[in-house]
């Protein structure tokens, strides 16, 4: 006749915002892992190994769980991480069967969770320090780039004027072979960035409105009219370098914004207390703390209190 398993080993509560629980998986999964101190005030984690160690993948595992469990508990907060003495008043504590495998200690602002062991195993622990999790801000792609892609206009403009200046010199000087020479640069010039563009697609196996430009261009000057394919290289080159530098204008504007916006926000949980929540992490159903002259970090709706709000950066 087989056991009937106790209710409490059956039960699987959401190990990811509980750190003791988070804690108690690691030391399950690695027997060389003894114990973790995590120390709130100083924001620093020891954890205590006992025989030969991955350390990497060690810091990794238990700088994960430690972000993880602050992130996951960011509306039910872990109460060990809240800076209370005990786990029991948590909505999920530690069962009796959970209890039996680590320990739990609290002494002020450290909180220490170890495996369950003989007196005078901790002599032979060796204790490591690692580093805290970082908050990682939020990014957006596309910004990485275009403070580099926003300059690209200076060189286009360049060589449209270049373009037109060589143009209206083989006009002047038209004698041959000034004429060519002078046509052929104000080609050269016109259609450089052109001709780039057209080589990207045409590897794609695609054509656009570029490869059509160059195509009349050349055709021009096939039958002899440089200076109308000058023209069309002109104005072409003209236009897409003021484009550029419109959309660059755009861009600068757009990562203003973003660098300006708030990267975390004051999330208040069941009992009014403040937690500080990445703006990545934050749920529909969240209340949040929104002090005077703070931003809005997301949008929502004004559950207590009026305030009046500067959108002059986002309207204009």
């Amino acid at each position: 006749m087989s056991a009937t398993p106790k209710p409490d080993a059956l039960r699987k509560p959401d190990s990811g915002k509980c750190l003791a629980r988070s804690v108690a998986e690691a030391l399950a999964e690695d027997p060389t892992l003894e114990a973790v101190t995590v120390d709130q005030a100083r924001h620093t984690i020891s954890v205590a190994t006992l025989g030969k160690t991955d350390v990497p993948k060690l810091t990794e595992r238990i700088s994960a769980t430690v972000q993880h469990a602050q992130e996951a508990g960011a509306l039910e907060p872990c109460t060990l991480l809240a800076g209370e003495t005990t786990c029991q008043t948590c909505g999920q504590p530690l069962s009796d069967f959970e209890r039996q495998k680590v320990t739990v200690r609290q002494e002020a602002d450290t909180t220490t969770i170890a495996r369950v062991t003989c007196p005078t195993a901790p002599k032979f622990w060796r204790w490591r320090d690692i580093a805290w999790p970082k908050v990682v801000q939020r990014d957006v792609e596309f910004l990485e780039h275009t403070e580099e892609e926003g300059n690209e206009w200076k060189a286009e403009l360049a060589t449209a004027m270049l373009c037109g200046l060589f143009g209206l010199g083989a006009w002047f000087f038209r004698a041959y072979p000034f004429s060519v020479i002078g046509y052929v640069l104000a080609y050269v010039a016109g259609g450089w960035f052109t001709a780039q563009d057209v080589w990207e697609q045409l590897k794609k196996r695609e054509i656009d409105v570029h490869f059509l430009m160059l195509a009349v261009a050349l055709g021009s000057a096939s039958i002899g009219a440089w200076g109308e394919g000058t023209t069309l290289l002109f104005l072409f080159s003209l236009s897409g370098a003021l484009e550029n530098f419109a959309l660059g204008r755009t861009q600068r504007e757009i990562r203003s914004l973003f660098r300006e916006a708030p990267k975390s926000a004051t999330v208040l949980d069941e009992q009014g207390r403040e937690r500080e929540v990445q703006v990545e992490k934050l749920r529909p159903g969240m209340r949040l703390l929104v002090k005077p002259g703070a931003q809005f970090p997301v949008d929502a709706e004004i559950a207590k209190g009026q305030t009046a709000s500067d959108e002059s950066n986002l309207t204009g």
